[in-house]
């Protein structure tokens, strides 16, 4: 992986090409993933918690995203499915129509693990 990137590096990619490819043209980027950490692979880590919730309070996909519509959230059913599956990364804002949606406080969205602080042993650190 490189460094750095040059000016003639830059230059010698088309200015016809979306930054994201052109940087990505140059640049190897490591996923999360490719980390090596034991957190689960996904892109969100409140799923669970919204199906879970949802579920209790009796709600399909399709009715929760009617409710997060008309707080004014454009969602639909396949967006929620793709949130609950951990396959779509989750805005903080997005985060709020849920909370509200669900009716429950924005930090029931979030796993009792996924709240606990790691020590700063566990990080590593002296």
């Amino acid at each position: 992986m490189r460094d750095c990137i040059t000016e003639d590096q830059i230059a010698d990619v088309s200015h016809n090409v979306p930054i994201r490819a052109r940087l990505s043209a140059i640049v190897q980027v490591r996923s999360s993933a490719d980390s090596g950490t034991s957190m689960r692979a996904g892109k969100n880590i409140v799923g669970p918690q919204v199906r879970h919730i949802r579920f209790v309070r009796g709600l399909s996909q399709p009715a929760l995203a009617a409710v997060c519509q008309r707080q004014g959230w454009d969602v639909g059913r396949d967006t929620i499915a793709k949130i609950e599956a951990g396959n779509r990364w989750v805005g903080d804002f997005e985060l709020l129509f849920l909370a509200r949606a669900l009716d429950v406080r924005m930090e029931r969205l979030f796993s009792p693990a996924a709240l606990k602080v790691p020590k700063r042993k566990d990080l590593g650190g002296a």
